[in-house]
């Protein structure tokens, strides 16, 4: 059988082959429409890909999932290419359900049935590292029981050995940019999704960060049905974030939005945490109308140090009263300035008004892709420059912002922001 690096590699040829072939096709048949031909070369190679990562998983799955949502240099244009990927979230292929029952009791030390009242075993969701199933407890608590893939641990080293592979998953074209300590942080944070036991810890650290907000929901652990390879956590019931991008009402969207937006800036600049794997799929919509979501995957976090933390508020304050020297103050203190002459740019100044944007003024703004697309490529423009860093300390700060941003884009909604980052600085401080 073929090694793991040879099925990566041949993945990738056949879906560069694909988008080649249907590229000229459309040149040897005469079509015109060149955003149709793009489409249809994007969608065949995205074909490719998904059924490459569905196989192999780990990795592989990753950058699918990545490539599903994000915004940038390299991003997919076509709803089609996306939507195909964006399976990857949640609902790749499972594993059969008596590897998944073996795991489990091996790792719990008892049959399932002695641990568990009730058991399904078909997963309602699957992604990269494993998958979740439902199960009720004998006093009635309602679980989600998410299973480690038997063999994900070989196959994701495997994937993240090469410093090439890493860097795709950097995400927002920042890989190119990184120094190797970055590297580093990265590559171990991956690998740390391994480790259920510490994605219970932080876990329990959001939840108690976010314990009685409105409609920021973090679920609890049952540390009891909970170990290295599996981890059962009180299960949410909603529906994905992409359902209501597609079909959620203007109000709908806003409301989840804010929310969303609340999480991921409220998240390192009141509590220094950071979640730093913000694809949709980690998201459930719990109640649209009031904006009430489910955040509900842990394996891709980190405690910001003190000094980060306070760099992260005075860089936002900075943005909310428009104070240009104390932002650019707070962008140097978090390692992130580059060669000394990097604020007198042009580019420099471009990015710090694609950040400052969405809190201009006193009315609303809209997130939308091509806002998403205008800050992640200017991001890389000045990361490949020379003029911006992501230092080992504020990669996963950034790359979970990027992210966040990139979601909040999908949704194409309409509020205002720059009240919610009041209130979320005011909070802090």
């Amino acid at each position: 059988m073929a090694s793991r690096s040879t099925r990566r590699f041949e993945t990738f040829a056949r879906a560069a082959a694909r988008s080649i072939v249907e590229r000229a096709r459309a040149v040897l048949l005469d079509e015109p429409d060149a955003t149709r031909e793009r489409a249809a070369a994007e969608l065949a190679a995205a074909r490719e890909l998904q059924a490459g990562a569905s196989e192999l998983k780990a990795g592989m799955a990753k950058l699918g999932q990545l490539l599903a949502y994000i915004e940038g240099p390299g991003a997919l244009e076509g709803d089609g290419a996306r939507g195909l990927l964006a399976n990857l979230w949640d609902r790749a292929p499972a594993v059969d359900g008596a590897a998944i029952r073996r795991v489990v009791e091996a790792e719990l030390g008892a049959p399932i049935s002695e641990r568990f009242a009730s058991w399904s075993d078909e997963p309602f969701a699957a992604a990269s590292l494993g998958q979740v199933h439902a199960a009720t407890t004998p006093d009635g608590t309602r679980l989600a029981v998410k299973v480690q893939y038997p063999g994900i641990a070989d196959a994701l080293a495997a994937d993240l050995a090469g410093d090439g592979f890493v860097r795709r998953l950097a995400g927002a074209g920042a890989g190119a940019a990184i120094d190797d300590a970055a590297l580093a942080t990265l590559r171990a944070a991956l690998l740390g999704e391994l480790d259920y036991v510490a994605e219970g810890r932080s876990l329990e650290r959001f939840r108690r960060a976010w314990l009685g907000d409105r409609t920021i929901v973090v679920p609890r652990i049952d540390p009891a049905r909970s170990s290295l390879r599996v981890l059962s956590a009180e299960r949410l019931d909603g529906t994905r974030l992409a359902e209501l991008a597609a079909q959620g009402s203007t109000a709908e969207r806003a409301a989840c939005a804010l929310t969303i937006f609340r999480y991921a800036w409220g998240n390192p600049i009141q509590h220094g945490l950071v979640n730093a794997d913000p694809n949709p799929g980690n998201y459930l919509v719990l109640d649209a109308a009031a904006g009430r979501i489910g955040f509900v995957d842990y394996g891709c976090c980190a405690q910001l140090s003190e000094e980060l933390v306070a760099a992260e508020r005075m860089l936002w304050r900075g943005l909310y009263y428009g104070d240009g020297e104390r932002m650019r103050y707070a962008v140097q203190e978090q390692g992130l300035l580059g060669r000394g002459r990097a604020l007198d740019s042009d580019t420099f100044r471009r990015w710090e008004r694609y950040l400052a944007g969405p809190f201009l003024g006193s009315g609303d703004f809209t997130f939308t892709p091509a806002y998403a697309r205008g800050l992640t490529e200017v991001t890389s423009d000045l990361l490949r420059a020379g003029g911006l860093r992501l230092p080992a300390p504020a990669l996963l700060l950034w790359r979970a912002r990027l992210g966040a941003v990139s979601v909040l884009g999908s949704l194409s909604a309409t509020a205002d922001f720059r009240a919610a980052l009041r209130q979320i600085v005011s909070d802090a401080g």
